[in-house]
């Protein structure tokens, strides 16, 4: 086994959640370099993530890959009885109507508000300082949903989820499955960084060599079941006579995410 290899075995074996390691591989041997990133990954993530690098993508004047992996699972405070869930409807932010199973459960003190701003529902995990949340706008077209989606801010974003409070409710929620890959430069040159991707880059403390930022990948996959979360229509009130409780339904286009605190450590979007 190689130092690399021992040094990795180690890092996943501890109980630290931040492993850091710096291994020397030919990027001229694309496959071979590919298979041992996509090795890290995939054991970063407990299989979870597969392929990431791909050998094509490595490019000829490549000379350093920066790769970051992050494995979250968290476990419902309630968790869902599979044996509740349904297939019903979902409409998408274009109208477009698809079946999707939803999860389902009663009786139960969750965070939650209703108003202007449209439905927050936020579940807690057994370690309670994360949390998984719904934000659900008001009925709104495909138009509108972008408008809302491009015009939200962290900030606001968190102050509506602060509007939330705790009451018993019975939910109804979709079982999520979802991957994305963004580009990172094209994003980080919206928000006005340039410089890293240029002549004018100055990597001198990384080496002496002249260095720039070439590409940036993001790949995001998240899974939201009965048991908890492995890491992204129309609001229903429905009062019950005999319960004579709430019902949440999140069935229509919305943003999710997982909270740490008070910090959003992850944030998507359905439909």
């Amino acid at each position: 086994m190689s130092d690399c290899a021992q040094a990795r075995e180690a890092c996943m074996a501890t109980s630290s959640t931040k492993c850091i390691e710096v291994e020397n591989v030919n990027l001229n041997k694309k496959v071979d370099a590919a298979q041992v990133m996509n090795q890290f990954v995939n054991g970063a993530t407990d299989g979870m993530m597969k392929n990431v690098v791909n050998a094509d993508g490595i490019s000829d004047d490549a000379k350093l890959i920066l790769i970051n992996a992050i494995h979250f699972i968290g476990k419902w405070k309630y968790p869902f009885n599979p044996a509740s869930t349904r297939v019903g409807d979902f409409r998408e932010a274009n109208g477009a109507k698809n079946n999707v199973e939803y999860m389902n459960l009663e009786g139960k003190s969750f965070r939650s508000s209703q108003n202007s701003n449209g439905t927050v529902l936020i579940l807690p995990y057994k370690d309670e300082e994360y949390s998984f949340f719904f934000f659900m706008p008001n009925k709104t077209t495909h138009r509108r949903f972008e408008k809302f989606r491009s015009d939200i801010t962290g900030e606001k974003l968190l102050s509506v989820l602060k509007e939330a409070r705790a009451s018993t409710v019975d939910i109804s929620v979709p079982k999520l499955g979802m991957e994305s890959k963004v580009d990172g430069v094209m994003l980080l040159k919206l928000m006005g960084v340039n410089s890293l991707f240029g002549n004018t880059a100055d990597l001198s403390k990384i080496s002496d060599a002249k260095l720039l930022v070439s590409k940036i990948v993001h790949d995001a996959v998240i899974k939201v079941y009965e048991a908890g979360t492995e890491a992204g229509a129309s609001t229903q009130v429905e009062i019950s006579l005999e319960m004579a409780r709430p019902r949440i339904v999140i069935d229509r286009a919305f943003l999710f995410g997982i909270l740490k605190g008070e910090h959003i450590v992850f944030l998507g979007q359905k439909g």
